[in-house]
């Protein structure tokens, strides 16, 4: 049996691309829209919005709680249980969210510029970055999987600098998962296939396991 608890209502076509347990309340989720991070309270089925609007405006401008604007947030991650980084594929980078405050900022890749390049955080270059993961063999570095450029790129949060992890040649990656046993090993989602990826290797390339 199927059970419709809410309606996500009024953002931009919708859509609720990610979620995953609060880390601050295990009864709680995190959601997002194209235009909103909100939270699903699971005791009372109350839905709150942390940032973004819910209106069909989407763009770029940072600011606090429904002052900011989001092009797309089709990704993000919790790196504790106050900050949260936002994949904005519409608007070519990251952004942080500080859920005490509700204030959004920049945090990685050029906001509103397209194009490929590693470097500083606030002069890095992603194209379309789907999706951001903290890297479970370093917990202080993200991992982003740069849709446009069709690649994996590391943002380390500790030196604020981007480097590319691998290339995944003729595929575009949407998502990745880690194998339950074995952290060194990563399956990345791309269009109609999955891969498999030993992190240890990555220069040797990777096999595909469905297509």
């Amino acid at each position: 049996m199927t059970t419709v608890i809410t309606t996500i209502s009024g953002g931009y076509y919708d859509y609720v691309y990610h979620m995953e347990i609060d880390k601050s309340d295990t009864d709680t989720l995190l959601l997002s829209t194209h235009t909103q991070l909100l939270t699903y309270n699971t005791r009372d089925n109350r839905l709150t919005s942390i940032a973004g609007s819910n209106s069909s405006a989407r763009g770029y401008r940072d600011g606090v709680g429904d002052e900011a604007l989001f092009f797309s947030i089709t990704g993000f991650t919790q790196i504790n249980s106050s900050t949260v980084v936002v994949a904005d594929r519409g608007n070519h980078c990251l952004r942080q969210i500080d859920r005490t405050t509700r204030r959004v900022s920049h945090y990685a890749g050029v906001c509103q510029t397209s194009g490929y390049e590693d470097g500083a955080a606030d002069q890095a270059k992603f194209y379309a970055p789907w999706s951001v993961y903290v890297n479970k063999n370093n917990n202080t570095n993200l991992i982003v999987t740069d849709y446009g450029n069709k690649a994996l790129r590391e943002v380390s949060t500790i030196t604020q600098r981007v480097i590319t992890l691998m290339s995944v040649a003729q595929y575009s990656p949407y998502a990745i998962a880690w194998h339950p046993r074995n952290n060194s090993i990563i399956y990345i989602s791309c269009y109609c296939v999955v891969i498999t990826v030993d992190m240890t290797s990555v220069s040797s390339g990777y096999n595909t396991l469905t297509g």
